[in-house]
Order: structure tokens, then C-alpha cells, then sequence
């Protein structure tokens, strides 16, 4: 027979509860039930610690209520614990003031930057703890610090909002899954156990009012508080159920399990008989037995009250306690002074409280008190198949999980891919240089790319578009961001200082170094580079290749003599100096392509120098390039004493 029915299944510290409700018409109608107790301490204040434990104990629990509805169970509406939600809140500011209207797409700009600042502050509280986004909602949006409802469509200016993000660790659903493979089944729903527990016990109607509800258990006790028609927060307080039973054992010298059988028949009756671990019986009153926890239970009770002030702002206007912790009578008593309530303004609900339940079964004595809240609270969340629960998406092929809170978006699956959603937006920047030339501090910026593309189920999509089961996501990122890229020749035109050395121009950088070494002009400029220019400054280091007893030189037309400084010279010109008729020539040695050229003559040229060089011009090879002492020159230019010249094809 097929199973339409729900297979509500609450895992809880001290007991794993199971329910199957019957999927049709308006109330929960609750058609078989079965609870067990784990024999181990497997799950510790919510936690599944012993995988193979805890699914042996959900098996007990599946194969009786098959036995009973006649069904095979395949799948489970399950909780997660709400110690383990983490939520921060964010905010971001953009400037739209050169915008004509806010469109959706500046909306969701400023919204990823609340989200990364979410994720952000998320990573610094909990470095060590894998977490991803389960969902984020807009608290409050502003526009030219006006608070609006709605911004699209409003003339642009300066956008601020705020949003509330709400985290899960890995491991608690990773255990929770394990737990249901073991057992061959699959989730039908997941929802957070302080969510389940208002679902059922603080219906919305009632959600205007300021209340708190507490899920005592074994554990852990959950908080969470009712304000204007919605949920305002959740808390957790990590002790529970357990702290009581533990002082009962120590106090009467019982077991554990002894001591948690005693503690509940005392909720019920007035007197019970025990026997301790020597032998000795007793018989213990529900007045003695309160004297004996009512240190336990004010612990217990003081921090539950710590927290509801705390994320109320004050006392609410009356509490609701649910869960098996909450049956012990003195901690109601405990809460309402605390909270400075009348006592019937501190009321636990059971099964005979709850609105819409009905069970076939109503001779059963078991699950009738406030443990039965929670698991009917998670049947409730899966029949009317709320979205609180996870779905498998892909992106870029990669298996993803998401918490399907509310309406479950293309952004929310990159962002818990660990897709930086801002850099697909913007298009993703090149990388700067920034560096120092004579101590002037350069910044030169990389470009932008072209902004990347999202497609969903191979279609184009936006960061909004709404995704579901088996959905696959594709990211094409941003291309062609260039990084900067600068070389010294880049750079060193402003700082090149130039003499005119009859009438050609010759610079005065004698060295170029970077970080104090020496490169050429093609080196490529880093960060963090420190470049400096080193010049020239006497007349003698420009190699001028001349013999200085016999030429004249003139600095802006003065003769000068001996080695000069150069600063602020713009013309140099020098001549050979006359030298009377009939003077013998005197032999010049040039160095030409590495050989020793000697020329005997009066102002000898370059082209004298080829014409004695070995140099085949008949068959060009190329663009013939010239230079004299390193720099281009010609045929025509003079040459002098130990000038070295180059001539080759390029």
C-alpha cells in the first residue's frame, strides 16, 4: 500500500518520537504513535554524537509504527536543533544618485554587499565551524535616510539597508541525514525545532501577541518570541531536562534512568517508592522531592529567563512551555517569579491544550503531555508543506544543499557554492601596481572585464530567479580584467634629461635602478618597486669619444675646459682644434665590430671606417642599423680616437 501519510519523526536527546499523521483534510489527525528511549548517551543537548546508535534507535521507532499502520515508511518530516542556528545581521550603503529610477538589479547590488558583510561576520565569530546561508530577509531598507517600503521605481539617491542572515552548521545535518540513509529513508521536510514547537503551540492568530514559547528537553531549552504578528527571534539555553534528573540522582543515590522515572512520575502523582543503589527502599513525596531539585531547577529557570529578557527587551506577556522538561511543577512556579508573572500566565501545553489534533487512539496513556508538541509541530510544518526544508541544486556542476527558506533564489545557491556573487555583477577587476618613481607614489589600476553571466537549466537568468529540486546552475565568469602592466620605457620619458651634443640629442640617465639594482628599460614594473633615476653630471660621462687636448668645447656656446658639471647645460658643441698647414695626420684607432680600424685621416667619417671594414652590402639581410658609442648614427657622422662602432643587420 502506498504511503500518503506523514512520517513526523522528532530525534531528540533522551528519546526519538514518532508520529504518523494522516495527510487530508484541515486538523492533524494523528493515526498511530511510538516513542523510544536511547538506552546510551547517543545524542548529547541536541547533537547527534553515535550515528549507528541514534539510526538503531529510529529503526525501533519506524518498524513499530509500520507494524501499526500497515505502511512502508520511505521518507521523514524531521528537525533540525535551534542551538545550532547562528544569525547576524548586515548592512549596505550605495550611492544611486546619478541613477534616474532604482531598478531591481540596483536592488539586489546592495543587497549581496549586506549579504557578504553577513557572511563576513559570520566567518569571524565562528572560524572554525563550516557554515552555510539558510535564508536572509530585508529588516529595513532607506532611501536619502527616509525608511521606504519599497525602492524600485523611486528616483535614485543613497540606498541603505539591513538584513538578518540565518546560518547552519554542516554537521547537524550531515548527522541527521546519515541517521535517515541508515534507515532507508528520505526527507520529506526539515524544519527547526523551535520553529515546529510555535507552529503548533502558538498558532498565528495569536502571533500579535507578545509571547514566548519554551521547548524544554533533555538537553537543550528553546526559546522563541512572538511580537506584532510574526517570529522576532530565537534562543538557546544549553541545559535542560537532564540538569534536574541529574541532581535527583545524585540527591537520592539512583541511576540516571531511575532518576528520569521518578521525576516524571512526580509530575503526576504525589508520592513514589524508590529503591537506591544500596538496597535501601524509600518512599519519596512530590514535597520532598521538590526541596531536592529546587536548586537545579532555579539554575535552570534563571537562565531561561536571562534569555527571554534578553531577546524580548523585557518579560512577555505570558509563556508557553513545551517539551518533556517542562512537566516538573516547580520550574513553572520559578519562570513566573522570575518573569514577575501570575502563574497561569505560565502554562504548558500538552495534548489536551492544542487546537485541530485529534488521535485515533485516545486510550493511549502515552505521549500525552508537552512532548507531543514538538514532533505534532513538525507533522504540521510538513502537511501543509511549508518550504522550510532543504532541496539539491548544482552550480557549475557542484552538489549544493539549500535551506529552502521562504522562496529559494539563483543568489542563494552561489552564495553557499562560496560564488562571490559581487565579482559577477561588477564585472571583476585587474589587479594594481602601485610603486614609487623619485619617491612620487604611483598607483596604476587594472581594467575591468566584462561582467560574468548566470544561466539556469542552460536559460539566462538573474540573481532572483527562484530555483527547486535538481535545478543546475551555470556561472560564466567575468573575462578579461587585465591586470596593469607597465614597463620603465613606459615611465621614463618624464625624467629623461637630454644635452644637445652637436645638435643631436643625448640623454643624461646614466643608470635606472629598481629597489637599488640595475635594469634595462624592458623590465616590468611590480608592486611595491622603488625606481630611481641616476644622472649624468660631469662632462666627461658622456663619453663623447673625443680627445679633450685636441678639440675646443663649448657649453651654450663658451669654451670650457677641464671636466665641467652639466647641470643646466643645453647645447654642447666641440670642434677639433686648427692645427697648422702641412702637419703630419696623425693615426686614428676605432673599434669596428670588434676589429681595430686604423684610418689616417683628416676628419674621418663613419663610411671611412665601413669602406675598411669587411662587410657585405650586396645581399641585405634586413634594415642595416648603424651606431656609434651605443647610440644610432649614420654614415655621414665624424668619428674620432677610439670611437667604437657597430654596424649589422637587423
Amino acid at each position: 500500500m502506498e504511503n500518503h501519510n506523514i512520517f513526523a519523526l522528532d530525534i531528540g536527546t533522551r528519546t526519538v518520537i514518532g508520529l504518523i499523521i494522516k495527510n487530508s483534510g484541515e486538523n492533524l489527525e494523528v493515526v498511530a504513535q511510538h516513542v523510544e528511549t536511547h538506552q546510551d548517551r547517543a545524542m548529547k543537548d541536541g547533537q547527534i554524537h553515535d550515528v549507528n546508535k541514534v539510526a538503531a534507535v529510529v529503526k525501533k521507532v519506524k518498524e513499530n509504527l509500520e507494524k501499526r499502520s500497515k505502511t512502508k515508511l520511505t521518507s521523514a518530516a524531521i528537525a533540525a536543533a535551534g542551538r545550532t542556528l547562528r544569525t547576524v545581521r548586515g548592512s549596505a550603503t550605495q550611492d544611486f544618485s546619478n541613477i534616474s529610477l532604482i531598478n531591481h538589479s540596483h536592488i539586489q547590488q546592495v543587497e549581496v554587499e549586506a549579504l557578504v558583510r553577513c557572511k563576513n561576520e559570520i566567518a569571524k565569530l565562528f572560524p572554525d565551524e563550516p557554515l552555510y546561508c539558510v535564508g536572509y530577509s530585508i529588516l529595513t531598507q532607506k532611501l536619502n535616510n527616509y525608511n521606504i517600503d519599497t525602492l524600485e521605481g523611486q528616483k535614485g539617491g543613497l540606498v541603505e539597508m539591513e538584513i538578518i542572515a540565518t546560518f547552519l552548521p554542516n554537521i547537524v545535518i550531515d548527522s541527521l541525514f546519515e541517521v535517515l540513509k541508515k534507515v532507508d529513508l528520505a526527507i520529506e521536510s526539515l524544519t527547526l525545532e523551535p520553529i515546529a514547537a510555535m507552529e503548533i503551540a502558538i498558532p498565528p492568530r495569536f502571533r500579535m501577541l507578545n509571547l514566548a514559547l519554551v521547548d524544554i528537553g533533555a538537553g537543550t531549552s528553546d526559546i522563541a518570541i512572538s511580537k506584532g504578528g510574526t517570529i522576532i527571534g530565537y534562543k538557546m539555553v544549553q541545559k535542560a531536562g537532564d540538569l534536574i534528573t541529574e541532581a535527583v540522582a545524585g540527591h537520592y543515590l539512583i541511576d540516571f534512568q531511575t532518576a528520569e522515572e521518578l521525576k516524571i512520575t512526580l509530575s503526576r502523582q504525589e508520592k513514589a517508592n524508590i529503591t537506591d543503589i544500596l538496597g535501601i527502599a524509600q518512599e519519596i513525596t512530590r514535597d520532598s522531592f521538590n526541596t531536592a531539585i529546587e536548586m537545579a531547577v532555579s539554575d535552570l529557570a534563571d537562565d531561561i529567563s536571562k534569555e527571554i529578557i534578553d531577546l524580548n527587551g523585557k518579560p512577555p506577556s505570558a509563556v508557553f512551555c513545551v517539551g518533556g522538561g517542562s512537566q516538573v511543577g516547580l520550574l513553572r512556579e520559578k519562570l513566573a517569579n522570575n518573569l514577575s508573572l501570575p502563574l497561569e500566565r505560565v502554562a504548558v501545553r500538552d495534548r489536551e491544550t492544542l487546537e485541530n489534533v485529534k488521535f485515533k487512539n485516545t486510550r493511549t496513556k502515552s505521549l500525552r503531555g508537552p512532548e507531543i508538541v514538538t514532533p505534532l509541530g513538525i507533522g504540521a510544518i510538513a502537511k501543509k508543506k511549508a518550504i522550510h526544508h532543504f532541496i539539491t541544486v548544482y552550480v557549475n556542476e557542484k552538489e549544493v544543499t539549500l535551506f529552502n527558506a521562504k522562496r529559494t533564489t539563483v543568489a542563494q545557491g552561489l552564495f553557499s557554492a562560496g560564488v562571490k556573487v559581487e565579482d559577477i555583477l561588477k564585472g571583476g577587476m585587474g589587479k594594481d601596481i602601485k610603486y614609487k618613481i623619485q619617491g612620487e607614489e604611483i598607483v596604476i589600476k587594472g581594467t575591468r572585464g566584462f561582467p560574468g553571466e548566470i544561466y539556469l537549466n542552460n536559460k539566462k537568468a538573474t540573481l532572483d530567479d527562484k530555483v527547486v529540486e535538481g535545478d543546475s546552475i551555470t556561472v560564466i565568469f567575468p573575462h578579461n580584467p587585465q591586470n596593469a602592466l607597465m614597463l620603465i620605457k613606459d615611465v621614463i620619458k618624464p625624467y629623461k634629461k637630454y644635452v644637445a651634443v652637436n645638435h643631436e640629442k643625448v640623454s643624461v640617465i646614466d643608470e635606472v635602478l629598481v629597489n637599488g639594482i640595475n635594469v634595462s628599460e624592458e623590465y616590468n614594473i611590480k608592486t611595491g618597486d622603488q625606481i630611481e633615476f641616476i644622472y649624468k653630471l660631469r662632462l666627461h660621462q658622456l663619453n663623447l669619444g673625443i680627445n679633450f687636448d685636441e678639440h675646443e668645447v663649448y657649453f651654450d656656446g663658451e669654451i670650457i675646459t677641464g671636466n665641467p658639471s652639466l647641470t643646466g647645460v643645453q647645447e654642447i658643441t666641440y670642434k677639433k682644434k686648427q692645427q697648422d698647414s702641412g702637419t703630419k695626420l696623425k693615426n686614428i684607432s676605432v673599434n669596428a665590430n670588434g676589429q681595430e680600424i686604423i684610418i689616417t685621416k683628416e676628419n674621418p667619417l663613419v663610411v671611412d671606417v665601413f669602406d675598411k671594414l669587411n662587410f657585405d652590402i650586396s645581399n641585405p639581410k634586413g634594415v642595416l642599423v648603424i651606431k656609434k658609442n651605443g647610440l644610432e648614427s649614420n654614415f655621414a657622422e665624424s668619428v674620432v680616437h677610439h670611437d667604437k662602432i657597430e654596424i649589422h643587420w637587423n
